[in-house]
């Protein structure tokens, strides 16, 4: 989200600006304005709109070189939408989200995790694609949904997100062929 200061500064990966676009046009179709929940002290909530999947939220360092030290040796590698799903884990919102199949965004979050000084604020890591939060039971009828399943994009890099929000990208360079 834009205009947003986080406790911790976090990794990530943005779709493409196509498959984004049809994320948040999908939202706008199927989330009406008046089911979303919004609080007026924290601008995160509602419509989402930087389409990203987070790798791992909760790094103390405003650097991204250490990040970008891990990183550096990885290849790039592909990720796969899956259904519709709920976050249903607030009493006062739901989280409207796509979940990703990726097994190395699992071997990522566990490298950074485990090299990094990071408080782990969501023990089990859950990748996914954020819509939109919602009030409580008002997107029940779109848990499921496929119309984002088998979508697929590429990953060429991560981009670190500074606690105020500067964000760096951190290329995946291919590996050359021998």
């Amino acid at each position: 989200m834009h205009d947003v200061v986080y406790s911790y500064s976090s990794t990530q990966i943005y779709l493409p600006d196509e498959l984004s676009d049809r994320i948040i046009q999908w939202g706008s179709l199927h989330i009406a304005n008046g089911d979303l929940y919004t609080d007026p002290g924290d601008p995160s909530f509602g419509r989402e709109n930087e389409i990203h999947t987070t790798i791992l939220y909760g790094i103390h360092s405003d650097d991204p070189a250490p990040v970008q030290a891990l990183v550096r040796t990885l290849r790039p590698f592909t990720c796969k939408l899956s259904s519709v799903s709920l976050f249903k884990t607030s009493a006062k919102f739901d989280v409207v989200k796509i979940d990703v199949r990726c097994p190395e965004l699992h071997l990522l979050h566990k490298l950074l995790s485990g090299n990094l000084e990071v408080t782990n604020c969501y023990p089990t890591y859950r990748p996914h694609v954020t819509i939109a939060y919602v009030q409580p039971g008002r997107a029940d009828v779109l848990n499921g949904s496929r119309d984002f399943a088998g979508e697929r994009f590429r990953v060429g890099g991560i981009v670190f997100s500074s606690r105020s929000g500067k964000k760096t990208l951190l290329p995946i360079a291919p590996q050359a062929r021998t």
